[in-house]
């Protein structure tokens, strides 16, 4: 009834759907924004296991799809370039070491990475391996915009720091556009689904190297393809919500969940018959708790007939719960 309440009251092309350029355009400017200031005010690697998730995108640009370099403990990994890995085995000391009252902060960190002098003395080695540190379980599909800007920071040789960042603000504007996609396609929710998407959780989780910010944005594109099937059947497409399935549930194995959405698919139109049918069963079940209850305490062959103050025969069996709550059971013994 709530589907079919909202299908009645925002019709295709209505007011709310005039309204959803709007909620769009609101929301990718304040995620842009907000992410932008998460993204500089989290250090490299300080997002949640954010580590495992920068190696396996980097080692998948690399073209380690399905891992398969291992050291010799049996770990699987990937081999990074020796200024590459100097960047990034400075900032990864940084983050577990220990740290007291008098550590000064990122400042000075930041000041000592970029003035090499952490750098020079990984320089002359060759490619260093590192363990995915189980991340390698992930699909590709988490990470695919954080391996675009890999591929083109590996053009550019660039370094850790600005390949970290890069991935950063990749997969921040991919994320963005994937959920501004989910909002415009169901207009008549724009403004809640925008809403939803910029809760602290969900913001931060695509402002970092993650693969929650696609899992989110996957599964919000599936539900709002869903919603907008049972809306307007006419609109609904199988071999694309079969495909945004496909996507949803690679990201992140427990968005398979979502494949249950379509054994629930029922279109708005037949709601008010199955609203019907629904009422009808309910008046059933009240003829068979009545007569269970009447049976149950030897009423129902005696039940009582009273005369009220009109002078009419009435019922004992009439003044029931159920028989008030049921038409059906409204009559009237004269």
């Amino acid at each position: 009834m709530a589907t079919y309440g909202i299908a009645a009251a925002a019709p295709p092309g209505g007011t709310l759907a005039a309204l959803s350029p709007h909620a769009v355009t609101t929301f990718i400017a304040a995620s842009v924004f907000f992410g932008s200031l998460v993204i500089v005010a989290t250090p490299p690697l300080r997002g949640p296991d954010e580590t495992a998730h920068f190696l396996r995108a980097y080692g998948v640009a690399m073209g380690d799809i399905v891992p398969s370099l291992r050291d010799a403990q049996g770990r699987k990994g990937v081999l990074l370039s020796a200024r590459l890995y100097a960047g990034f085995q400075y900032f990864e000391g940084v983050r577990i070491k220990e740290k007291d009252t008098a550590w000064p902060g990122y400042g000075p960190e930041f000041q000592t990475y970029f003035s090499r002098s952490a750098v020079p003395a990984a320089l002359g080695t060759g490619p260093t391996f590192v363990a995915y540190a189980g991340s390698e379980g992930y699909s590709p599909v988490a990470y695919v915009a954080h391996i675009v800007a890999a591929f083109a920071a590996r053009a550019l040789d660039l370094d850790f720091l600005a390949t970290f960042y890069l991935m950063r603000f990749a997969g921040l504007a991919a994320m963005t556009a994937l959920i501004g996609f989910a909002i415009s396609l169901v207009p008549q929710i724009a403004w809640p689904l925008a809403a939803l998407a910029m809760l602290p959780a969900a913001l931060y989780g695509r402002s970092v190297i993650n693969a929650d910010g696609s899992a989110l944005a996957a599964a919000m594109v599936v539900s709002a393809l869903w919603l907008r099937g049972m809306l307007f059947p006419r609109m609904h497409s199988l071999g694309r919500q079969s495909f945004w399935m496909m996507l949803n549930a690679l990201t992140k194995p427990p968005n398979l969940a979502f494949v249950l959405l379509e054994l629930n698919f029922e279109p708005a139109e037949t709601v008010v018959a199955s609203t019907c049918c629904m009422r009808a069963a309910r008046h059933r079940r009240c003829i068979a708790v009545e007569l269970f209850e009447r049976n149950r305490h030897g009423s129902l062959a005696n039940g009582r007939n009273y005369r009220t103050g009109a002078g009419r025969v009435r019922s004992s069996f009439q003044d029931s719960p159920s028989a008030r709550s049921s038409p059906v059971l409204s009559f009237r013994r004269r």
